[in-house]
């Protein structure tokens, strides 16, 4: 049986996304390669995966506490970085 594979298209536009939405897309692509391994793990555990604090502890073999402050560190973290790109964008 024969597969086709489908190559994503190298530009933005060329998917139907706007030069904002690409550089948005930038801008948060930049937030998150500077946060540490753990701290991704966290957000996408949470966030992409949809896990409950609970299962994230549980997972991590972590207390639950812990993760709730690491989890909000983060999202304070993120929060003050896209801030701050969204300032210094021209498009702000």
């Amino acid at each position: 049986m024969t597969t086709i594979r489908e190559t994503p298209p190298r530009n933005p536009k060329a998917r139907g996304t706007s030069g904002v939405q690409s550089e948005s897309i930038a801008i948060r692509d930049a937030i998150l390669r500077d946060l540490t391994a753990t701290e991704r793990l966290l957000v996408v555990l949470r966030y992409a995966e949809g896990l409950t604090i609970q299962e994230i502890a549980e997972v991590l073999g972590r207390p639950v506490q812990e993760i709730e402050r690491r989890i909000d560190r983060v999202i304070a973290l993120l929060t003050g970085r896209a801030s701050q790109a969204g300032a210094a964008s021209p498009n702000a």
